[in-house]
């Protein structure tokens, strides 16, 4: 039973240290503010990107302003061109679509 636990307590320990990495990385994306126009990024990385949740990303592309949703086959996952997310800041910057 001591195993387990010592066991369990290296993973939570493992699970934190990338927790602070994966912050750290968002911290920087946002600092380089640079977004490839020709890379397809997830759908967590686009709101990473943007500095939403990926909920409210999903909401915002139902609403018909968020970022065009890209798939380059049948049921992948949905993936969102670098192009497409500035396009999308740039109008969210003048208002929404009417």
């Amino acid at each position: 039973m001591n195993a387990c636990m010592a066991e369990v307590a290296c993973l939570r320990a493992e699970i934190d240290g990338l927790r602070d990495e994966i912050d750290a990385l968002r911290v920087w994306v946002r600092e380089v503010g640079t977004i490839d126009p020709d890379i397809a990024y997830t759908h967590g990385e686009a709101a990473t990107i943007v500095g939403i949740t990926p909920s409210c990303l999903k909401r915002w592309c139902r609403s018909g302003n968020g970022p065009a949703i890209t798939r380059f086959y049948t049921n992948a996952p949905p993936r969102y061109l670098g192009r497409d997310i500035q396009r999308a800041l740039e109008r969210s910057v003048e208002g929404p679509r009417p």
